[in-house]
């Protein structure tokens, strides 16, 4: 039989004559038979008993047919086992490779058919870093190294625009440092970086980041997103969520804004521990002046996105497609019987990750927790999708206000928004970003900070916790950080905004 005139990718397996019984413990040990993928340019190797028995000798050779003959690896029998060994020099997306035995009369026409892929290697795929041209219409500023720098453009808002959005931008050069009369210095440390997926295709980065200081009110304002990379033009869709919802948020959180209508909040909240449930917790942002605040400048991150599509001709909404994680804070002199505190209110929707983090945190805090997260991840009807801002319904009121959270504490180190490209490798899934206090811990005090090789490759940056560098020097090594991640099969742009108190070692 001549089996390299079969049809597509198989695994093809030869016996001696067996018994009927024989027969079906070999197709039994098929049925169940699952193979596990590889990578370009990294050893593989797979063992499997395929025989009747153990120490049988009825499998006789094993062959690769179709493109599975082509990727560097060899089928062999060792000491009665299939053995596929070797280096794959090149991707292999097999659907359905068949397993077939061989041998007459029997085995008649019976085929398993299973999964095998060979990822690309990220490592061999194009950097990061590398410029990109004008994409789809819309300009991408490029800047050497992926570093900002300074420019005169001004955004149709009058702001100033700044460069490496296309592929990876850290903060601005000033103002960096969060007002605050709590005589805690803050500062915000900040960086996005082009995923390996769009470097590969020569595409733009999707995510973007924004965040503002209010010398006069003493609010501050941050916000990360994460257009959706297979969506036309996410990458716009992500800088209008992130931008317009803190513009909204800091024309309307004035100087006289105070937090009348919270006191009953504040009192719950404390008595609950920092623990009020999801319902308690939505009907007072239904009920007070700061959940309409907070709840109209989402609509106007939708709104502006949806006025963006229909002045482009021949787009849909959907074409815009972004997630949204944003915070306004403050620290306020009444919270906490007087003794003050930090007030957030923060809104959430789609994958990624955002939490306040107080490593040392004591019994005479408030809440006692070492960190505590601002609102829950969400994902799609299909596996691997998420939830957009744009999306149907995400619009309507009581959806959006049950995405919104306020929360206090007397004290943090660090208040940390990231989106799903940071949170996937480091996170093992959405429940422990909701629920595993350990695993934030983890991420920023151990891999942050001395870099990690436990699965996910990552060096260390500890810069991000050197008192002496500026926020725009920490930045810059962040971006590093960020670009340098190795975590199999993640190839997702890389977003991570940090406020941080400066004083913590």
């Amino acid at each position: 039989m001549d089996i390299n005139n079969q049809s597509g990718s198989s695994i093809v397996l030869f016996y001696a004559d067996v018994s009927s019984e024989a027969e079906n413990v070999i197709k039994q040990k098929i049925a169940t038979l699952t193979i596990p993928n590889g990578m370009v340019n990294v050893p593989y190797e797979w063992l499997a008993d395929l025989t009747s028995s153990a120490g049988n000798s009825d499998l006789r050779t094993v062959d690769l047919v179709g493109d599975l003959k082509d990727i560097g690896l060899k089928a062999e029998i060792v000491a009665g086992k299939v053995k596929i060994s070797g280096t794959p020099t090149k991707a292999f997306r097999g659907d359905k490779v068949l397993v077939r035995p061989l041998v007459r009369p029997c085995f008649d026409n019976y085929t398993k058919t299973v999964r095998f892929y060979i990822d690309p290697n990220p490592r061999s795929l194009e950097s990061p870093n590398l410029s990109v041209a004008d994409y789809e219409g819309y300009n991408n500023d490029t800047a050497e190294n992926g570093v900002i720098l300074s420019n005169t453009e001004k955004y149709d808002d009058g702001q100033p625009k700044v460069l490496g959005l296309a592929k990876g931008e850290t903060v601005p050069a000033a103002p960096i440092e969060i007002d605050t009369p709590s005589a805690v210095p803050f500062e915000v440390i900040a960086a996005s970086a082009r995923g390996r997926e769009h470097a590969d295709k020569g595409e733009p980065r999707d995510d973007a980041f924004h965040f503002e200081f209010d010398k006069d009110t003493h609010w501050n304002f941050v916000a990360v997103a994460d257009g959706g990379g297979s969506y036309r033009y996410s990458r716009k869709g992500s800088e209008l969520a992130s931008r317009t919802v803190i513009k909204k948020l800091r024309e309307t959180l004035t100087e006289e804004f105070k937090l009348s209508g919270l006191s009953s909040w504040r009192d719950e909240f404390i008595k609950a521990n920092g623990k009020l449930p999801i319902e308690k917790e939505n009907e007072y942002v239904n009920k007070t002046q700061l959940g309409k605040v907070l709840y109209d400048a989402v609509i106007a991150a939708y709104q502006a996105i949806d006025e963006e599509h229909n002045k482009r001709e021949g787009t849909v909404l959907k074409d815009y497609h972004t997630t949204l994680l944003c915070a306004a804070f403050r620290w306020f002199p009444e919270l906490n019987n007087n003794h003050g505190g930090w007030f957030i209110a923060s809104y959430w929707v789609g994958d990624g990750a955002a939490a306040v983090l107080r490593p040392t945190v004591s019994g005479g805090n408030f809440p006692p927790d070492k960190v505590f997260v601002l609102g829950i991840p969400d994902w799609g009807e299909l596996p691997n999708t998420t939830r957009f801002l744009t999306q149907q319904g995400e619009n309507e009121p009581e959806q959006i206000r049950s995405r919104c959270r306020f929360s206090f504490c007397d004290s943090f180190e660090a208040m940390i928004f990231m989106t799903d490209g940071v949170s996937d490798p480091f996170f093992p899934s959405d429940a422990a970003v909701v629920r595993d206090e350990q695993c934030w811990l983890m991420f920023y005090e151990e891999r942050l900070r001395n870099g990690c090789k436990d699965g996910v490759e990552a060096k260390p940056c500890p810069e991000v916790f050197d008192a002496q560098l500026t926020p725009q020097a920490k930045s810059e090594a962040l971006l590093k950080w960020l670009i340098d991640i190795y975590a199999r099969a993640n190839r997702d742009d890389r977003t991570i905004l940090i406020v941080r108190n400066n004083t913590a070692k």
